[in-house]
């Protein structure tokens, strides 16, 4: 049965932040964003966060935003990650002075449309929904993200969906979708362009038509990233004009009209 593949059934952030609290000392958020913001308000009210950190080439003066080389300088802490892309390595000058990393799925997702946690609770009471949705699932790959999906929500342990993601053919798979040279695509929240990166790679580079690319929070980042002179897409965008960025949200109806 589909309930029995749900082996999760306790959240480890907050047995984290139980241990947090038996060790006394401070515990800091690193990262200053809406991830940072999300895990405060989520959980902000049953413990105290000291604080927000980032490292000092990122800093920018806000209200409890610390540069975390200046508190590990004269404090030992422990550290929630609340930002995307966390490398370990790049705590390794501070590892003297952090006692605890917590790295787990505790910051995703919006906290003002749903700020209620997902746990076992919601599972066994919508067992019969949740069951009917897994069979309605034609393929394997599909049924075992849903499950990955679910019990990383319960558990916020990565170790979930990592069993089961796969970066090739993320939004291309051939076995679903197949592209031809005539295709144009529109990316809404286009990140830092490595999917409209793939879209150009995949269909002749002779006959593509405009890849418009749209990004309003990362703009900055997806401007670098085809900035980079190692990107080959450069070559595909001066030659044959492939990819054309926009610095607009998807739902900014009256910007779109005048695109």
């Amino acid at each position: 049965m589909f309930i029995d593949l749900i082996k999760a059934n306790k959240n480890l952030f907050i047995n984290e932040l139980d241990l947090c609290k038996k060790n006394g000392l401070k515990t800091y958020i690193y990262g200053a964003g809406i991830g940072a913001e999300n895990i405060i308000k989520r959980f902000g009210t049953k413990f105290n966060f000291a604080g927000m950190v980032v490292d000092k080439r990122y800093f920018t003066p806000k209200k409890d935003t610390y540069i975390l080389e200046e508190v590990v300088a004269y404090e030992k802490i422990n550290l929630v990650i609340g930002h995307r892309d966390f490398k370990k390595e790049n705590l390794k000058p501070f590892a003297n002075n952090i006692e605890k990393i917590i790295d787990l799925d505790c910051w995703h997702g919006n906290y003002e449309a749903d700020p209620t946690l997902f746990d076992r609770k919601f599972i066994i009471e919508n067992a019969e929904k949740l069951t009917w949705i897994y069979n309605e699932l034609q393929d394997k790959d599909s049924k075992d993200a849903l499950v990955g999906y679910i019990n990383q929500k319960i558990s916020m342990d990565y170790k979930y969906l990592k069993s089961v993601y796969r970066k090739e053919g993320q939004y291309f798979d051939s076995g679903i979708i197949k592209l031809y040279d005539n295709e144009s695509f529109v990316d809404c929240g286009a990140y830092i362009g490595d999917t409209a990166e793939e879209f150009v790679k995949r269909i002749n580079r002779q006959f593509i038509k405009p890849c418009v690319a749209w990004e309003l929070i990362f703009w900055k980042t997806l401007t670098e990233y085809f900035q980079d002179p190692l990107k080959k897409l450069m070559d595909f965008r001066l030659v044959y004009h492939a990819l054309q960025t926009y610095r607009l949200n998807c739902y900014a109806l009256n910007l779109m009209r005048e695109v």
